[in-house]
């Protein structure tokens, strides 16, 4: 099969799959601005915030590793590499999770979250995430779109039901359940523990595992300070009310950024699997400029349409929001270039550049949040983003 027709064929399998669930946060957006206060929007970012930090560092980016390291594999081979993985990357976030609650417990640390209601969020993310993974590792890309169908059916159904329920809390119950229904229909659907079996636990895996992510586990860090950290400040230096403003401000940018992590997803699969073939080059350099050109007429008419529908989208208290958004775009185009960039580190398994280009990006993003935050508020929140994206992609 031609290589662009593969690649959007599986862009196609994955925007139906991930479409709605990736998006359902701004779908909901209307709803979310009427029944929940700034405050409390402001909570939920915080603990999106801290499960989008922990997750890689907890789980030792277990996901990313059975991915890459299973994919083309032998029956046998892909049998070692998704047991050792599930298994080692449960017991990390376990053992993080006692350590900390203990550490909690002893030091009465103020997270103004309930750490256990944080950690059940984390395992139950990373075991749905890990399966999905897998289901890529296994060619599963049609199946894997019709995934995230039910995923976003049945998210938006309980999200609705149990905010009403339990208010703030009803969110996070929503997430919890989904994705607990959601890893018993994979298991159900894909018969996919037959790739389980404990005798297959490898400690040899394991360290083939922890050398290919060593780098990409700082450079998870890295965006997590470029895309979180200035929420942390902003928490920091005003309010949950000025939280909820910036996060809500920053869900019109998320609509363009979802759009290319779908493509992403794709992109990847076609990247390692063109990668040793002559016409390598020019197919990448095609792409790129197909992708430059979507996404700037995307933000062009994003920001055109948003002018008139803004106030029917969103509640009078959140109206403020408006003015910093297309700061918030032009950042994001720059982060996607860069990742688009950034994937010839992941198929030539050169994960170590990607911490060495991030860490200035990051380091000089930690500095603009520190200087502009505490004068400019959400503004400063959103050049320092427009910034790091920027010189990132420059580097």
């Amino acid at each position: 099969m031609n290589e662009y027709k593969r690649l959007g064929l599986d862009t196609l399998y994955m925007l139906v799959g991930n479409f709605g669930s990736k998006l359902i946060i701004f779908l909901l957006l209307p709803i979310y601005t009427r029944l929940l206060s700034t405050k409390e929007f402001g909570k939920i970012e915080l603990v999106l915030s801290y499960s989008n930090l922990l997750l890689p560092i907890l789980s030792f980016l277990m996901c990313e590793a059975v991915f890459r390291l299973a994919m083309g594999k032998r029956e046998e081979e892909k049998q070692k590499y998704f047991t050792t993985y599930l298994i080692f990357g449960n017991i990390t976030i376990l053992l993080s999770f006692i350590i900390i609650y203990f550490i909690n417990k002893i030091f009465v640390i103020n997270f103004q979250i309930d750490i256990k209601v944080l950690f059940l969020i984390l395992i139950v993310m990373f075991n749905y995430e890990y399966l999905k993974q897998f289901l890529k590792v296994l060619d599963f890309v049609k199946e894997y779109s019709f995934l995230g169908i039910i995923y976003t059916l049945l998210y938006t159904c309980l999200n609705l039901y149990l905010i009403k329920v339990n208010g703030i809390y009803g969110y996070f119950e929503s997430i919890i359940v989904t994705n607990i229904l959601l890893i018993f229909l994979v298991i159900a659907f894909f018969k996919i523990f037959k790739f389980f079996n404990i005798k297959f636990f490898d400690v040899d895996i394991i360290k083939e595992g922890i050398v290919y992510v060593i780098p990409l586990i700082p450079t998870s860090l890295i965006w997590w300070t470029i895309n979180l950290s200035n929420r942390i400040i902003l928490k920091h230096f005003y309010s949950l009310e000025y939280l909820g403003i910036y996060s809500v401000s920053s869900k019109f940018a998320l609509i363009l950024s979802t759009i290319f992590t779908i493509f992403y997803s794709s992109w990847q699969i076609s990247a390692i699997r063109e990668r040793e073939k002559k016409g390598y080059k020019n197919f990448y350099k095609t792409v790129f400029k197909i992708i430059e050109i979507i996404l700037t007429i995307a933000v062009i008419l994003l920001l055109f349409l948003l002018q008139y529908f803004y106030k029917y989208i969103i509640g009078k208290e959140y109206i403020v929001a408006l003015k910093y958004i297309s700061i918030l775009m032009f950042g994001t185009i720059f982060s996607n270039f860069s990742s688009f960039i950034g994937v010839n580190y992941v198929v030539f398994k050169r994960t170590k550049n990607a911490f060495y280009t991030g860490i200035f990006a990051a380091s000089l993003n930690l500095i603009l949040n520190l200087l502009l935050i505490p004068t400019l508020g959400i503004l400063g929140a959103c050049i320092s983003n427009f910034l790091a994206y920027l010189l990132f992609f420059v580097l």
